[in-house]
């Protein structure tokens, strides 16, 4: 697959799912600056958030599917962020389009991951 081995988001961060909260209580263009300091215990690395959430890499503004989500439940922005984190690194793709069985749904298996994940 050309550029699969692109997506190579940091997996030493913790937290990814924080993000969401963020995403609850802000729309897309405060999303960034709200990462780090503002909220107790999310403190974000904002290149790896920008490219987790697939800013533009010119104007570093995120789709507009990060507004549209917030229209819906905490589960629905939970499950797209989710989402966003599977197809950020290569490794998880990989893994989980392996797991994938004949009703559409993959399994992530710690073991599969490796140490760092």
């Amino acid at each position: 697959m050309s550029g699969l081995y692109e997506l190579n988001v940091s997996l030493t961060k913790n937290g990814y799912f924080k993000v969401a909260d963020v995403i609850e209580k802000h729309p897309r263009h405060e999303v960034l600056d709200n990462i780090r300091g503002t909220y107790a215990g999310i403190n974000l690395d904002r290149a790896q958030i920008t490219k987790m959430l697939s800013a533009d890499p010119i104007t570093k503004e995120l789709p507009e599917e990060w507004d549209e989500i917030r229209h819906y439940s905490k589960r629905a922005i939970d499950a797209l962020v989710f989402i966003s984190i599977l197809f950020s690194h290569h490794m998880f793709i990989t893994v989980f389009a392996k797991s994938m069985t004949a009703e559409m749904r993959g399994v992530l298996q710690r073991e599969d991951l490796g140490d760092k994940t």
